[in-house]
């Protein structure tokens, strides 16, 4: 009969705890990454597109909501390229 001591039994906890940081660190970007490889294909993806923005019935609350988006897609488009 093997026994492990209780030493290798705590190595072996410690490794593992490591290699569980480790996983789930990578697993949010693994599972986007898969979720994007099952989006179907589309003829358009490649292509660019236009987007128009408009402020809806609200007055000025509207008006500064629809700056706000723009703002963002405007930065969204800078990053991605």
């Amino acid at each position: 009969l093997l026994r492990a001591d209780d030493d290798d039994d705590d190595d072996i906890v410690d490794l593992a705890t490591e290699e569980l940081a480790v996983i789930d660190a990578a697993l949010p970007p693994a599972e986007l990454e898969l979720r994007v490889m099952f989006l179907p294909k589309d003829d358009a993806d490649d292509r660019g597109a236009i987007l128009e923005v408009r402020a809806g019935a609200g007055g000025d609350e509207a008006a500064l909501f629809a700056a706000e988006l723009v703002r963002m897609y405007a930065l969204h488009a800078r990053k991605r390229g």
